[in-house]
């Protein structure tokens, strides 16, 4: 029997670790490889901060890959985004406007008129080139999938509260919430052109659900590859206290801030001074950063090639995220590592754990604070704790999770059921 062949569209070369988007696409990949015959067009729009190698991994489950990097011509569009008044006056996000479109077909030129048996755009910045593959090249798919991961506008308008008019300045909130404004109606555009808009977690689902048709709305959770149990610690002074993240993501960045200027006091203020010590590792450390770790703030690695002894080495992993979307890949992998895990509401959002159960939640320095002297104080949290997070990440968020979710949506379009039209979609989201 032929294998039905799939278009994936994306600007982020798959991986097996670091970001949360290339891990994500690469545990879609391989589960979808059991099912498609796989063409990958990986086009990057951004200056690269590190190698951009598509690894064999990836060319072995696919039938056919193209990667390449636009970044220098992508720059004039950058630039162009920069001025105030085009930024006032463009109708469509930042995000999806740098894209030197008319290069790129010249390069996919050998797609022309190809036809495939479905399309899987991953992320919303992605559709102008899908848009430009149909009208230019004339590329068709019989059905049309969009994987949001996580709600961008949702994201954009939690980030711009977060930074607010100090950080931003009076015009640049304003650009920046027109942003999410801009980004919420390329949501509906979208939801009017792909017959299915994918999304991270059933949270996600319910909150888009209020816009646009459920029935339209699937959920593949975020999941990682259960790395092997480390040796259990029993936490004691000083604590060993780790962020991880990338570093130059606007989130993580105030994350790190918020750590170094009043969390960390707060924790030291209840254990003790000496007996904290804060770790940072990541991709992307900004100067500021480095500033503050030449002056003894916290510990910074940058990016590392195992992140493993640094979860061996760490009591704890501290997630202080107040803005952002989807859900933090960083506390799946602590739980798989078997460590316990302090987080904000909205860093453990969309993730199925409890207060308590799986984590320690902390919305504040104090509760930070709070929660690092439990661990001191009860000998036997740490253990509660990391044995409940990684029995729900082998439950919930593991490969086998991935590849269920896939199952239920994927060969299900196989089955011959009518996409929704356009039109249908419409009146369902009017009624």
């Amino acid at each position: 029997m032929t294998r039905k062949k799939l278009l994936i569209l994306t600007q982020t070369l798959p991986a097996l670790g670091g970001q949360g988007t290339a891990m994500r696409l690469g545990n879609m990949l391989e589960a979808l490889a059991r099912h498609f015959d796989i063409t990958m067009i990986c086009v990057s729009v951004d200056r690269p901060t590190h190698p951009e190698i598509l690894a064999q991994r990836w060319k072995d489950l696919c039938s056919r890959t193209v990667f390449f990097n636009v970044a220098d011509e992508g720059e004039p569009l950058r630039q162009r985004q920069r001025n105030t008044l085009t930024r006032l006056m463009n109708p469509h996000p930042k995000l999806l406007s740098t894209w030197p479109v008319d290069h790129i077909m010249s390069r996919l030129s050998e797609f022309r008129s190809e036809h495939f048996d479905a399309v899987l755009v991953s992320r919303i910045r992605l559709m102008p080139l899908w848009r430009a593959m149909q009208a230019q090249l004339g590329v068709s798919a019989d059905r049309k999938i969009l994987d949001l991961d996580d709600i961008e506008s949702r994201s954009q308008a939690l980030q711009v509260n977060m930074l607010g008019v100090p950080h931003l300045g009076k015009m640049g909130y304003v650009l920046e919430w027109l942003e999410a404004r801009k980004l919420a109606r390329e949501e509906a555009r979208a939801f009017n052109e792909m017959e299915r808009v994918l999304l991270c977690s059933p949270e996600d689902k319910a909150l888009l659900g209020q816009r646009f048709p459920e029935g339209q709305i699937g959920v593949i959770p975020n999941t990682i590859r259960v790395p092997a149990q480390l040796p259990a610690r029993l936490p004691r002074a000083p604590l060993q206290l780790l962020f991880v993240g990338t570093l130059n993501y606007a989130p993580n960045e105030n994350a790190v801030k918020w750590l170094t200027q009043e969390i960390m006091p707060a924790i030291r203020k209840q254990v003790g001074q000496d007996n904290a010590i804060l770790t940072v590792i990541g991709r992307g450390p900004t100067d500021w950063m480095k500033q503050q770790a030449a002056q003894g703030a916290f510990v910074l690695h940058g990016d590392v090639p195992d992140v493993a002894p640094y979860y061996e080495a760490c009591d704890a992993v501290l997630v202080p995220i107040r803005a952002g979307g989807g859900t933090r890949i960083k506390i799946l992998e602590a739980f798989g590592y078997g460590r316990v895990v302090i987080s904000t509401t909205l860093g453990a959002e969309g993730i199925a754990a409890e207060h308590g159960r799986e984590l320690l939640i902390a919305n504040s320095p104090a509760e930070f604070a709070d929660a690092a002297g439990r661990l001191l104080q009860e000998p036997d949290l740490s253990a509660q704790l990391t044995a409940s997070g990684r029995q729900r990440v082998m439950e919930r968020y593991s490969m086998t999770a991935c590849e269920q979710a896939i199952d239920a949506i994927f060969p299900a379009m196989d089955a011959g059921q009518a996409p929704a039209s356009v039109s249908q979609t419409q009146a369902t989201a009017a009624s």
